[in-house]
């Protein structure tokens, strides 16, 4: 069974979810580095995210160098 992660932000206009196994998801809270790319949501139109863990923060990057989530802690997504 997979977790499913959610981010939001831009006043939750933007949003974004990925799917990990729980293994995946126990190594993130444990500090370990983890990437996934995915697809992220905005007034009904979607773009390329890539989603990077790292040291129980986690950051969303879009297309063109836009920055969705810088640094976030991982307590604040919602999981699944």
């Amino acid at each position: 069974m997979k977790i499913e992660l959610t981010a939001y932000w831009g006043g939750e206009c933007a949003t974004s979810s990925i799917k990990i196994s729980p293994k995946q998801w126990e190594q993130i809270k444990q500090g370990g580095e983890f990437y996934k790319s995915t697809w992220g949501y905005y007034e009904g139109k979607r773009f390329s995210v890539y989603w990077t863990f790292e040291n129980g923060l986690y950051s969303i990057d879009g297309e063109d160098g836009m920055q969705c989530i810088v640094e976030g802690s991982i307590d604040e997504l919602v999981g699944d």
